[in-house]
């Protein structure tokens, strides 16, 4: 009776996975390809004033006090924007703000946000809002490999004065300081003169809305007509929950730097690896390196965007242990290629508590990179991210007091406490992960 369906059911697995092996490979091949290759970059350095900000608690405020000072304009970019405690406290302040008269457009990644498979009328009440902009990020469901052309950029641009830029998405886990603290950083860049890199991340934000595989959601007339209730919705939201926002904007130190930002080519599906390719000549002058990043997969083609073996520096790697890491699959192929990293650099793993989400690099005393990069092969070639690279010594000290605040053991020290099913599942998983490695 169920022949039919079991034959038909195996046929279109086979077809499924000559699909998906005839696709890696593709990506592969363009992947080494674009790897060799040397990407000339016109780097445009511009003077402002940048702020880091470490703490959970400081991070969901500041977003707010930035808000608070916009008087014409909010650009606002993210990967990952949920419905939790502290993403309807941000998101009640947006429509504080649009309120105002201030216009506000948000850029969120389509298949990750939760305004789609979520809680619909906060996707409504934006999309209904006479002030406010909403746009997603988003590829065919029908093509597997397409789904990882994900927005990875994460930003609040305030009028053309202020810009928040780092790895954090809008969640609990990146704000409430707990055992599953998910730990990153944030940049908070103010103008300082006539010629900002404020004005540069602008440009790149429109480049972003202009791109086809983005659309702004329509403002429908059911949403218009539930709009009350709706406004409705966010109020009782915000009422159940006891946040207080502080003023963290006074207390920040800013630091007098040069800066600029690299950024994955958005109108490419297998982008040019522009990020790793400028990473890896600043490391070849360099004679001390200390990266963190929440997983590492050291492919070939990362090897050699970064012409790794042409370095001399001293090279310190950071990523989650196994005990810390929230995802596995990544993690397997960390696993995986943990041998081959430890033959050029230094491999560590953070034991503290919660998990490491921060992409951060330190170039000797006075070069710093902080943004979105994870050092994997999806970061190098398939998602849109941003790194800001920074010149000065004050700031690179406090990015250097960070990284040595992590609590880590050497990789191998770290390993010996994973339990052995653990290591075994890490190992299986590590295997099957050959197969998906840009996905990774």
């Amino acid at each position: 009776m169920f022949s039919p369906i079991i034959k038909i059911f195996k046929f279109i697995l086979i077809i499924l996975i000559i699909y998906l092996a005839l696709t890696t490979l593709l990506i592969n091949v363009i992947m080494h390809k674009k790897s060799k290759i040397d990407y000339e970059l016109d780097i445009n350095k511009k003077n402002d004033l940048v702020s880091l900000i470490e703490s959970p608690d400081d991070a969901i405020n500041i977003r707010l006090n930035l808000l608070d000072k916009a008087k014409e304009s909010i650009d606002i970019c993210y990967y990952d924007f949920d419905t939790s405690d502290t993403a309807t406290v941000f998101f009640d302040k947006i429509f504080q703000c649009a309120n105002k008269g201030i216009k506000v457009r948000i850029l969120i990644n389509k298949i990750t946000n939760s305004f789609v498979f979520g809680e619909k009328w906060r996707k409504e009440l934006l999309a209904a809002h006479p002030n406010i902009e909403l746009y997603y990020y988003g590829n065919s469901l029908l093509n597997f490999y397409k789904l990882q052309d994900n927005l990875h950029d994460k930003v609040v641009a305030i009028d053309d004065q202020y810009l928040l830029v780092g790895g954090r998405n809008v969640s609990d886990r990146f704000f409430v300081d707990d055992h599953n603290t998910v730990f990153d950083l944030d940049l908070v860049i103010k103008r300082k003169g006539s010629r900002s890199a404020v004005d540069d991340y602008n440009d790149y934000y429109q480049s972003l809305i202009d791109l086809d595989s983005v659309k702004m959601v329509e403002n429908k007339k059911k949403y218009r007509k539930k709009f009350d209730e709706n406004m409705q919705k966010l109020a009782e939201a915000r009422s159940k929950i006891n946040f207080q926002e502080e003023n963290i904007y006074d207390k920040l130190t800013f630091r007098d730097v040069n800066l600029y930002f690299i950024h994955n080519n958005a109108d490419q599906f297998i982008k040019d690896p522009l990020i790793f390719n400028h990473i890896g000549k600043l490391a070849k002058n360099s004679k001390k390196i200390s990266w963190v990043s929440p997983y590492i997969v050291f492919s070939k083609p990362i090897q050699k965007s970064l012409d790794i073996k042409n370095w001399q520096a001293d090279a310190d790697f950071i990523t989650n242990s196994s005990l810390s890491t929230p995802n596995f699959f990544a993690f397997s192929a960390t696993y995986h290629y943990a041998s081959s990293l430890k033959k050029c650099a230094n491999l560590y793993s953070y034991i503290g508590k919660g998990s490491l989400h921060s992409k951060a690099i330190l170039f000797d005393d006075n070069l710093s990179a902080v943004g979105t990069l994870n050092l994997d092969p999806r970061s190098a070639f398939l998602s849109t991210e941003t790194m800001t690279f920074i010149e000065g010594k004050e700031f690179n000290s406090d990015l250097r007091k960070y990284v040595g605040s992590l609590e880590k053991e050497t990789w191998d020290l770290a390993e010996e406490k994973t339990p052995p099913l653990k290591k075994a599942f890490l190992l299986i998983l590590s295997l099957i992960m050959l197969i998906f490695i840009p996905l990774t």
